[in-house]
């Protein structure tokens, strides 16, 4: 009985999810080969919201920059956009995190948030030629908050508003809908930026690398079973298809090695083999905790 629940993540412990689809509506070939891309392509989509703090506890209404982790199903395999609701990551330098405490670090629901994948990625065409990029899902409901009143009224009131506006809104047939923009850097630009392109601390000036529109992701479908579809999902950096892979960015290289082993923690050492997290068929765990297929292909 001692382990029957599924321990709770390290930080964004509190969340909430729903089921969607990513359409990709402009042509990105020219810089990225990878097929979620390819236009008119549509690929299923689980996104989870959270609240950082390392507990379920937490009420929605704390100033606190948001979880949003989207993963991807693509034809080619998973592809998992761990973001937040700030541009920036302030680990060097705190006085970013005005912005957390400004009235945007409280917005009124999870419908209402940017996503950022803060981190630098690469994007490789069919050439083999390559860019860097960044990911920027914007909100298409406008970006909203109740600001210091709602702080001051809901906790005691509400301590769940967020996540029930959400699954109210999608029960309701108002589909919440953001649109994946990205910025992109040459290698040239790269090397030539007076800072450190491959800081997640930094962001690229939207004049000189100004967004460009991928594709709309519309989330449709609330879960049926939370512990299965949102607390085993398990998302990581290192999820990424053919034309999307990672940076120089440090602290991108430290969580894809991190989130790893936080999750075999959490899920057990087959947590790929979950339903939700896309299971393989011919996984290297064959027996043992979180064993969740008895199907091994024989190769």
């Amino acid at each position: 009985m001692s382990r029957q629940n599924v321990p709770d993540r390290v930080v964004h412990a509190k969340g909430i999810g729903a089921f969607g689809v990513f359409e990709a509506t402009d042509d990105i070939s020219d810089i990225c080969k990878a097929k979620v891309f390819k236009v008119g392509q549509k690929t299923r989509v689980l996104a989870r919201f959270s609240l950082g703090p390392d507990s379920s506890g937490p009420v929605d209404t704390i100033h606190e920059a948001r979880g949003f982790a989207v993963k991807m199903y693509t034809d080619e395999g998973i592809w998992d956009l761990v973001a937040t609701s700030s541009p920036v990551f302030f680990i060097r330098n705190p006085i970013l995190i005005i912005m957390i405490n400004s009235d945007r670090g409280v917005p009124d629901s999870f419908r209402f948030i940017n996503g950022y994948g803060a981190h630098t990625f690469k994007m490789i065409n069919n050439k083999n030629e390559y860019v860097w990029v960044k990911f920027h899902l914007r909100c298409d409901q406008c970006i909203w908050s109740g600001g210091t009143r709602k702080v001051k009224l809901m906790p005691g009131e509400h301590p769940t508003l967020s996540e029930a506006d959400l699954s109210e809104a999608i029960a309701a047939k108002n589909y919440p809908s953001w649109t994946l923009y990205i910025q992109v850097m040459t290698d040239e630009q790269a090397k030539l930026c007076p800072f450190n392109a491959f800081d997640m601390t930094k962001i690229f000036s939207h004049k000189l690398y100004p967004l460009r529109k991928v594709g709309k992701l519309i989330l449709n479908e609330n879960p049926t079973n939370y512990v299965s579809q949102i607390e085993q999902a398990a998302f990581t950096p290192a999820n990424l298809p053919p034309g999307i892979d990672v940076s120089p960015d440090q602290i991108l290289r430290m969580r894809i090695s991190a989130y790893i082993d936080a999750q075999q923690r959490r899920l057990g050492p087959n947590s790929r083999l979950i339903p939700i997290n896309n299971p393989e068929t011919n996984p290297n765990f064959r027996k043992g905790k979180s064993q969740h297929t008895n199907f091994i292909q024989i190769l």
